[in-house]
């Protein structure tokens, strides 16, 4: 009985494998890690935030994009939490490099454009509205945020 028990469930998991596609290679296992791990961290700090703890939530906005300096979010959410605690310097640093990594995002550039003018830089922000406005043209979503 055994032995007909034993390749009938190794049979039943290789099949249960298969059914997966292809077993990731141990880099791209790494990465998925990696990625699931700054999720992680984002959800962590979206919570903590919310629940008016933004020193603690600004830290780990700084951990997740230390785990992944190649996603803008973790940069966007380090700069709005910065932003909402008064420190426009930090807020525009974290949008700059956020809009380095995301050019394209209008939001971004808009978010850049409100932490200047915070911080006191009306002339930069100037800018930075323009390209939020050129990125969307007709579109006032991005400035009403």
């Amino acid at each position: 009985m055994l032995r007909v028990f034993m390749p009938t469930c190794l049979a039943a998991a290789l099949a249960l494998a298969a059914c997966g596609g292809p077993v990731p290679s141990p880099e791209e296992r790494a990465e998925q890690d990696r990625l699931a791990d700054v999720a992680q961290v984002m959800r962590v700090a979206e919570v903590t935030r919310r629940g008016g703890d933004l020193p603690n939530a600004l830290q780990m906005y700084r951990r997740a994009h230390q785990m992944a300096p190649e996603q803008p979010r973790p940069l966007a959410e380090w700069g709005a939490t910065a932003a909402a605690l008064g420190d426009w310097g930090q807020a525009v640093a974290a949008y700059r490099r956020a809009t380095a990594l995301d050019p394209r995002n209008a939001a971004l550039h808009a978010a850049l454009g409100r932490a200047l003018i915070g911080l006191g830089r009306p002339d930069h922000a100037a800018a930075a509205y323009r390209t939020a406005v050129d990125l969307t043209p007709g579109d006032p979503k991005p400035l009403s945020g």
